[in-house]
């Protein structure tokens, strides 16, 4: 298991957050992360 570092984390929750609102779908194949990944990794 690939263990993110918590600037990473922070920046993928930003991204998920107004104004910018991406989805999971989105960003999952933006930084080349599964969905359930980025759902329970976060």
């Amino acid at each position: 298991m690939v263990n993110y570092s918590e600037e990473f984390k922070l920046n993928i929750i930003k991204q998920m957050m107004p104004p910018h609102n991406k989805s999971v779908s989105s960003l999952s194949k933006e930084n080349g992360i599964t969905e359930q990944t980025l759902c329970t990794q976060l």
